[in-house]
C-alpha cells in the first residue's frame, strides 16, 4: 500500500474512534441536538409548579385599592390555588398604582340674586283676588294673594277668604270670586275655597258689615284653589308657579330687606280696580317684629310704602331668597302710604295656628289629597262658619 493511502486510511480511524469517544462523555454540537421551544413544551406541571396570577383590575375609585397581593377575576374557579400560597413571582406587567385623585373642579358660586331679580321671577305667584257681590247688603272687595303650591291652592287672608262662604246667599252664586292675573288684572280662574281659619271666623265674623274693620292679624288666614278658568275654552295649566314656604322664622331679624308684591287699590274706585288694578312691587326694611302671645315671631312691621292700603292684604312678603315669609295683613290709618305702617303676618304663625287648630302643619295639609281635603272642609266646617256670617248680616 503507498505510504500516502495508508495515513489517509489511519487518519479516518482515529476520527471514527474520537466521535465514538466524545459521544461517550455526551458531549456534542448544537445543531446536532436542538433544544425544544419553550412553546412546544407539553409536560404537565407538577404540584410544586406556580399557577399564573391574573392580576386585577384597576380599581374604580368606589372600590379599595388593593395592597401587595393580587387580587383575582370575580369569575375565577373556586378550585384555583389561593395567591397567598403561590411564591412569590416577579410580575412581568407593571404594578398596579392607585388611581389618581380626580381633579377638583372649580365651581364657579352663583351670587345671590338681587330683589329687583326675585321680583322678575315671582310676579306670577301674585295674584289679584276680586268678589265680586250680588248682594245689596255686601260690598265687592279686592285682595291679594299668592300661590303656594303647583296644583293652584292660594294663600290669602281670611277677611277676604270669609266672602267664598256666603257665595249662595241668599240665592245661589250670589258671590263670585275669581283670581286675576298680569298688571294689568285680568280674570284668569274661578276660585273656591279650600280652608279658612275657624278662630279668624268666630272672633270676627261680626265685622262682615264694617266697612272699615280693624284687628291685629292674628288667625287671618285662608287657603283658596282653583276650580277653573274663566274662559270657558282655555285651558288649566299642568302646573302652577308656586311660591316655596319659609315655616322657618329664625333668620329673619330687622333690618332685613324684603319683596312685598300685591294689588292695592285703596286709591281707585269700582271702574278702575275691574279695568286698570296693576301689580305693584316694592322693598321694605322689616322694622319691628311682633308677637301675639308665648314671645313668638307672629308679626311684622314693614313701615310705609305705596303698598300700605286696601287691596295689598294677602299680599307677598318674600325674602332675599325668594321665598315667602309672611303676607300682608294690617296696615295703619295715617293720610299717606309712606306714614303708614304696613304689617304682614309670618308663615312661622299661620303654621302653628293650622297645628293647634288642625293637628297637623301646613306642609302637611298641603301634601295630602286637596280634593279630599277640601270636601271634608265643606261637608264639617263650612256649614258652621257660614250660619255665623249670615247670623251677622241679618242682625
Amino acid at each position: 500500500m503507498p505510504l500516502i493511502a495508508l495515513l489517509q486510511a489511519v487518519g479516518a480511524r482515529l476520527a471514527v474512534f474520537l466521535i465514538a469517544f466524545l459521544a461517550v462523555l455526551g458531549v456534542g454540537s448544537v445543531t446536532d441536538s436542538p433544544a425544544p421551544a419553550l412553546h412546544e413544551q407539553k409536560s404537565p406541571p407538577t404540584k410544586s409548579a406556580v399557577e399564573e396570577i391574573v392580576p386585577a383590575e384597576a380599581p374604580t375609585e368606589e372600590e379599595a385599592v388593593p395592597e401587595s397581593t393580587p387580587g383575582t377575576q370575580e369569575n375565577e374557579s373556586p378550585e384555583q390555588e389561593p395567591a397567598k400560597d403561590a411564591p412569590a413571582v416577579t410580575p412581568s406587567a407593571p404594578a398596579l398604582q392607585p388611581p389618581k385623585p380626580e381633579p377638583e373642579v372649580q365651581t364657579e358660586q352663583k351670587p345671590a340674586k338681587s330683589l329687583n331679580e326675585i321680583n322678575t321671577d315671582v310676579s306670577p305667584t301674585v295674584v289679584n283676588i276680586l268678589c265680586s257681590s250680588a248682594n245689596d247688603s255686601l260690598n265687592s272687595i279686592s285682595g291679594s294673594g299668592v300661590f303656594i303650591d303647583s296644583r293652584g291652592v292660594i294663600l290669602t287672608n281670611a277677611h277676604i277668604a270669609q266672602y267664598l262662604l256666603l257665595k249662595d246667599y241668599p240665592t245661589k252664586d250670589s258671590i263670585e270670586c275669581v283670581a286675576r292675573t298680569g298688571s294689568p288684572a285680568k280674570p284668569s280662574y274661578t276660585l273656591t275655597l279650600l280652608y279658612i281659619s275657624p278662630n279668624w271666623i268666630a272672633e270676627h265674623a261680626h265685622d262682615i258689615t264694617v266697612e272699615t274693620p280693624t284687628g291685629t292679624g292674628e288667625h287671618d288666614y285662608a287657603l283658596l284653589i282653583v276650580t277653573g278658568r274663566t274662559d270657558p275654552s282655555a285651558l288649566l295649566p299642568a302646573s302652577f308657579p308656586a311660591l316655596k314656604m319659609a315655616i322657618d322664622d329664625s333668620a329673619i331679624e330687622t333690618g332685613n330687606e324684603v319683596l312685598i308684591r300685591a294689588y292695592p287699590a285703596g286709591f281707585l274706585g269700582g271702574i278702575s280696580i275691574q279695568k286698570e288694578l296693576y301689580a305693584v312691587a316694592t322693598i321694605a326694611s322689616i322694622r319691628k317684629l311682633y308677637t301675639f302671645n308665648d314671645g313668638l315671631l307672629d308679626l311684622l312691621s314693614l313701615g310705609g310704602s305705596i303698598a300700605a292700603q286696601g287691596g295689598s292684604s294677602g299680599g307677598a312678603v318674600i325674602n332675599t331668597d325668594g321665598s315667602l315669609i309672611g303676607i300682608v295683613v294690617t296696615a295703619s290709618r295715617e293720610a299717606t302710604t309712606d306714614e303708614r305702617d304696613l304689617r304682614a303676618v309670618t308663615l312661622s304663625h299661620i303654621n302653628r295656628d293650622h297645628i293647634a287648630t288642625e293637628g297637623i302643619s301646613l306642609s302637611s295639609y298641603l301634601s295630602g289629597p286637596l280634593l279630599q281635603r277640601r270636601a271634608v272642609f265643606e261637608l264639617t266646617k263650612a256649614p258652621t262658619l257660614s250660619a255665623l256670617l249670615i247670623q251677622a248680616l241679618e242682625q
